[in-house]
């Protein structure tokens, strides 16, 4: 994509090397053979160590594209989505990106997730309004459990509970999920 696929004069485009390489992450991401739990293992592991490589603006593409994996028509595609979206709730660096995105709120490049919203309001923006990297994923994941595969759906569970199960770890290490120490709370120096 360059930057008047997204209508905004002033955006910066994707670098021509890092586009091509974002592409090739799309064509493995659905390539032939996901059906095999050690094929899906090895791209889902692959694609979160060059996605934790990416700049912000491409690894946001990346994530879209991951998020919209999870609506596809075949189930392979929506399985290894849901592989990756779960690795990816768990990584520091995905975390690190949405508190960056949370604090500049006024930049295009912190929220690139558009979404359509419920009610047409007809404002200039054609019923999209922004939603964070996470929302999308979460949404995406909460979805797939209700999916008519099983397989999907019971890879979305566990998913889900892997990304629940590492949140309560990195909270009772008195850390957040991308590694930084959790502040003591007024509550938590009264137990100590």
């Amino acid at each position: 994509r360059n930057a008047t696929s997204f209508g905004f004069g002033d955006c910066p485009t994707l670098h021509p090397i890092l586009s091509l390489i974002v592409g090739m992450l799309h064509k493995l991401f659905t390539t032939k053979g996901l059906e095999r739990a050690e094929t899906r293992s090895r791209v889902c592991s692959f694609g979160i160590s060059c996605l934790a490589q990416l700049p912000t603006l491409e690894r946001s593409n990346l994530l879209k594209f991951v998020g919209d994996m999870c609506e596809s028509k075949i189930s392979s595609h929506r399985l290894l989505g849901v592989e990756l979206i779960g690795e990816i709730l768990c990584q520091g660096w995905f975390w690190k990106d949405h508190e960056k995105a949370s604090s500049a709120k006024n930049s295009w490049v912190s929220t690139p997730f558009m979404e359509k919203s419920s009610e047409d309001d007809g404002s200039a923006s054609g019923g999209m309004e922004e939603s964070s990297a996470a929302s999308i994923l979460l949404t995406a994941l909460q979805g797939r459990l209700a999916d008519k595969s099983p397989t999907v759906r019971t890879r979305a569970a566990l998913s889900l509970g892997e990304v629940a199960r590492k949140a309560s770890l990195a909270q009772e290490e008195g850390r957040n999920l991308d590694g930084t120490i959790i502040a003591s709370t007024p509550s938590k120096m009264m137990t100590e």
